[in-house]
């Protein structure tokens, strides 16, 4: 770790001093063409080695104080700092900016030019040290908004994992849910199962009985299948809706069932054990052991998908307000799976009761908004 902050440290200062080197060069560059281009314009010709050695002499203090002034501006100690604090730290850097460059002026750029370091202040044009200044203000303000553009892509790089984290600790959370759901829903029909079995017992009709628990035992090794994700095609829910008829037929054999689902339909995506509980409330509200007539259809409707289960033996009017557990954790399931608004309607009309289930239309291959 410690090796890694120290090979971090001497890139940055690398790069710092590059910068130091790039910024010099520019400005030698430009200032000397300027120069040699006005010495031609008044007779005073001189070869442009020469104007670009002074003009570098001249800049080369920014060499040095480009790249403390960028890395001081870009820390987070003038960045984080808040009003006097910021103003302080700013005359501070000026001062110290302009104690190098005294400094440098002395020891290099008087004597390449042949001056006494006092007299060569007095010639300095105030133009210069207005020059200087604006460069000091450009280095400081480079600095800070590379700081500021730094710190907002960080944070934006932040913000994105955290939101990519929480993104795949919900869909976890929901994929438990979905599972915890799904395991009540099965012991939910499975105790009602195993009345229906215990009441032809109670009857003496040991012949339907087993074949009841035949049933139920093929229905169950579908619903605990572990080829059964928490998203099956419909086809594979009509099938094991139609052996849940199946094991009801044998209880009432009166009962008699159709569906209608388009062929578009059988490859959409649905959560699993989605009919069943849909069946057990039409069967919960029906006259039994009166004739019983139960329609089952599904249709596709732009990207929606409605899936309606009638039943019309209702001898009075349902209460269709008041929802019981099958239900309620159907909803809660549907929820944890499908991002996209999913209703559940009950109706009573004319003798129908129905329920009505409304959700996206998922193609085989896509995951559930």
């Amino acid at each position: 770790m410690q090796r890694l902050n120290v090979t971090k440290r001497a890139r940055k200062l690398a790069m710092l001093a590059a910068g130091g080197f790039v910024l010099w060069i520019t400005l030698t560059l430009i200032f000397s063409v300027s120069s040699y281009i006005d010495a031609i314009r008044l007779d005073q010709y001189m070869p442009y080695q020469k104007h670009f050695v002074d003009t570098g002499y001249g800049f080369g203090v920014w060499a040095f104080i480009g790249p403390v002034l960028f890395a001081f501006a870009s820390s987070a100690r003038f960045v984080e700092a808040r009003g006097w604090w910021k103003l302080l730290y700013f005359i501070l850097a000026a001062v110290f900016a302009l104690a190098v460059m005294l400094i440098y002026v002395s020891f290099f750029a008087a004597p390449h030019w042949g001056y006494e370091p006092l007299d060569f202040f007095k010639v300095q044009r105030v133009v210069e040290w207005l020059g200087d200044m604006f460069l000091f203000i450009i280095v400081l303000l480079l600095g800070y908004v590379f700081a500021v553009v730094q710190r907002a892509q960080q944070s934006a790089l932040t913000a994105a994992h955290l939101q990519s984290s929480l993104a795949q600790e919900q869909a976890k959370k929901n994929a438990f849910e979905a599972t915890y759901l799904r395991g009540r829903l099965g012991s939910h029909f499975v105790m009602n199962a195993l009345s229906n079995v215990l009441g032809l017992v109670r009857l003496g009709d040991t012949a339907r009985a087993e074949d009841a628990t035949i049933l139920l035992s093929d229905i169950l090794r579908g619903m605990t299948s572990d080829d059964t994700g928490n998203l099956v095609p419909l086809s594979t829910e009509v099938t094991l809706a139609e052996k849940y008829l199946a094991f009801q037929r044998i209880r009432y054999p009166s009962l008699t069932s159709s569906f209608d689902v388009e062929p578009s339909a059988l490859n959409a995506q649905v959560p699993s054990q989605l009919l069943q509980p849909l069946l057990e409330n039409v069967f919960k509200h029906a006259s039994l052991p009166k004739i019983a007539t139960l329609v089952i259809t599904a249709r596709l409707k732009k990207d929606r998908m409605v899936i309606t289960v009638a039943n019309n033996s209702i001898a009075k009017a349902a209460d269709t307000l008041s929802k019981g557990e099958g239900m309620t954790l159907t909803t809660l399931r549907l929820r944890s799976l499908i991002e996209e608004p999913v209703t559940i309607d009950r109706s009573y009309i004319d003798g129908w009761y129905a329920v009505t289930l409304n959700l996206p239309f998922i193609q085989n291959g896509e995951e559930p908004l």
